[in-house]
């Protein structure tokens, strides 16, 4: 096939590379850098005054990030259009990056940190369109090209909106989920002028998918009734991740790594870009992105980087949860440098001496103490009382006796020494209430103190804690012996389950991105990457029943689906067990073998720090006891004084 440049040289195609919506993707024959889009029609007056334009404003700086026009292809010397060459994009689409199972396959290399290093390449990429004022328009999942030093290509960039001196070429498609809420109730682009602040949804969308492997920030379980699809979740600003989203009656999908593994200035980004209509431009995300790389650990899995603030690796609890790996480094085989001895390990474990027995404490009776002078002289003083008080009553009642006066005069001599005695009590009444008062509240705070110290002696001091984790070293010895074991086992199942493993790796070679099942459209496309369900291998009828808006009509259509493929599945006996799988195997068990190692390496060190410590508490503890029996002695014998204190009211 011989088509013209723009200037009249003869360009001369070979073979089809690819195809999409428009037209084909050729090889040039002279020049293995450079392909050409030819289009299936001809192209309209304005697409082709476009594709000029774009050739005219191409520099050195849109080049390395996108598959920009180099120049138009022409039937005949000064003829219409019918396409453009272009530099050659290495590389694979963004989608099987983020997709953890595509990832295994077309990424084996890449970690959680390379997700984040693509992310900030994206957004560069973004910036650089943006800086000399196009916009990408149809921001996707499949206009990103990633190579395998995280470098961003954008492509078909002849559907980009173009600024050309003011005058723009309209961007007239776009993929929903991927697109801002002001544009999800529009029936067409056509028309529509976009302004880069729509590019930044789609570039949140996309950074999101990376950092979040494949699930999309609109995607999740809607608590309210009816259906809550994508595309209305974005119009209706329902974040799924969102801090807020059970207010906006949103539930993140199952086994999801939470928002709050990312540091609060990336999160706060994604609020800003799906909550917010000023969004973080591409040069935001640029500079937050890279502050997150520089603030990266790993745990004991190397793919495994994490922020370093995290107590513990999201990635493996998500794995854990779902039974499956999320990146593949069946290459990367981690493995113990140092001499590990288990015997002289237990050895040393064993010879560590625990705290010895926990001793009795003092009980409540075993000191005493006199009242304090406050209560003593509280004492004296309600004595005083006491006396003065039984001789004005005796004095009355002998009085009247012994000087014989008239009854009527005794009874009244006897009523008013009663009297006396009763001003007597009374006067000493409030004080003595105030007082009894005061010492039982003090006596009531230092006894439940001291219960509180005694119940601290017989659980934080005693020796529990140290013989639990001796007994816990010793059973991971005893599970480290049995790796070896273990790991034959796998093997053995591995053979038994051949076919099944066969058929495992035949499904997943079927992605649902890529096929055309009836009524499984973009969006429940992208629902069900977001509940990870990915290939063929995923159709389940119990994994489909959760996922929202998929009944019984789209899940029979799913397993049908997967039936089809499943019956041009042939197994083959004479294949052994695959070299992945075992590679996996052994994986596996020198991650745990490297775990158990460091675990029992600390074990001596781990337990002689627990029986110090539990000899520094009981240290601790038998002081604030034996203070505490103190005042609980001086406060007792305070109540006591008072209690027998109280002036007495004659009754004759």
């Amino acid at each position: 096939m011989m088509y013209y440049s723009s200037k009249g040289e003869e360009v001369y195609l070979e073979n089809v590379m690819g195809s999409g919506g428009e037209g084909k993707i050729y090889t040039l024959r002279d020049n293995a850098d450079v392909v050409a889009k030819i289009y299936d029609k001809k192209a309209a007056e304005e697409k082709s005054a476009k594709l000029s334009a774009m050739v005219r404003l191409q520099n050195s700086r849109l080049k390395p990030i996108s598959a920009w026009p180099i120049d138009t292809l022409h039937s005949e010397k000064s003829g219409s259009v019918v396409g453009f060459t272009m530099e050659k994009v290495f590389g694979k689409s963004i989608h099987l990056l983020y997709s953890p199972k595509s990832r295994i396959m077309e990424f084996p290399n890449a970690g959680w940190d390379f997700l984040l290093h693509t992310a900030a390449n994206l957004a560069r990429a973004f910036a650089v369109v943006h800086e000399f004022g196009h916009v990408i328009g149809d921001v996707n999942h499949g206009n990103a090209y990633i190579q395998n030093d995280a470098t961003v290509m954008l492509i078909d960039c002849d559907s980009f909106q173009i600024n050309d001196s003011g005058y723009k070429y309209l961007c007239e498609v776009g993929v929903m989920t991927h697109q801002p809420p002001e544009f999800q109730n529009i029936s067409t682009f056509r028309g529509i002028v976009r302004e880069a602040n729509h590019d930044n949804f789609g570039l949140a969308v996309l950074i999101f998918q990376l950092l979040f492997m494949g699930r999309h920030p609109f995607s999740g379980r809607y608590l309210g009734e009816g259906e809550m699809p994508i595309e209305r979740a974005i119009q209706e600003h329902r974040f799924t991740y969102s801090l807020s989203a059970k207010s906006r009656l949103m539930e993140q999908p199952p086994n999801a790594i939470s928002i709050n593994a990312l540091p609060q200035e990336v999160f706060l980004l994604f609020e800003r870009a799906f909550m917010q209509e000023l969004r973080p431009k591409a040069q935001e995300w640029v500079l937050a992105l890279d502050r997150l790389r520089t603030k990266l650990k790993a745990c004991s899995n190397p793919f495994h980087k994490y922020y370093e603030e995290l107590g513990e690796c999201p990635l493996c609890e998500v794995e854990s949860k779902l039974g499956i790996v999320l990146f593949n480094y069946t290459g990367v085989i981690p493995s113990s440098h140092r001499i590990f001895n288990i015997s002289a390990i237990l050895k040393e474990i064993r010879s560590v001496e625990g705290p010895v027995e926990l001793p009795p404490i003092p009980s409540k009776t075993a000191v005493k103490s006199n009242p304090a002078k406050e209560y003593l002289k509280y004492r004296n003083k309600c004595n005083t009382k006491r006396i003065l008080s039984l001789f004005v009553a005796v004095t009355g009642i002998v009085g009247v006796f012994l000087t014989g006066i008239e009854p009527t005069g005794g009874f009244l001599l006897i009523i008013g020494a009663l009297a006396a005695e009763g001003f007597i009590y009374v006067s000493g009444r409030d004080e003595s209430r105030r007082m009894i008062k005061k010492a039982r509240g003090a006596f009531n705070d230092i006894d439940n103190q001291l219960n509180r110290y005694i119940n601290e002696w017989y659980s934080a001091a005693s020796d529990k804690k140290f013989n639990k984790a001796k007994s816990d070293l010793l059973k991971l010895a005893e599970a480290y012996n049995e790796l070896t074991e273990k790991g034959q086992k796998m093997v053995r199942d591995a053979e038994t389950n051949i076919r099944k493993y066969q058929l495992q790796k035949f499904l997943d070679s079927f992605r649902i991105y890529d096929a055309k099942i009836e009524k499984i459209n973009h969006t429940r496309k992208a629902t069900l990457q977001s509940y990870g369900i990915e290939t063929a291998a995923d159709i389940d009828p119990r994994y489909l029943a959760v996922i929202p808006g998929f009944g019984p009509k789209y899940t029979n259509n799913l397993i049908e689906w997967r039936k089809k493929i499943e019956s041009r599945f042939v197994f083959n006996p004479n294949q052994g067990v695959d070299r992945f799988q075992l590679a996996e195997i052994h994986k596996k068990i020198n991650e745990e073998k490297l775990k158990l190692e460091n675990e029992l390496s600390n074990g001596r060190t781990q337990l002689k720090r627990i029986s110090e410590e539990t000899k520094n508490i009981r240290n601790e503890l038998m002081q604030k006891i034996e203070n505490a029996l103190k005042e609980y002695a001086q406060a007792e014998a305070n109540l006591k004084c008072c209690s027998k204190s109280k002036p007495i009211l004659l009754k004759i």
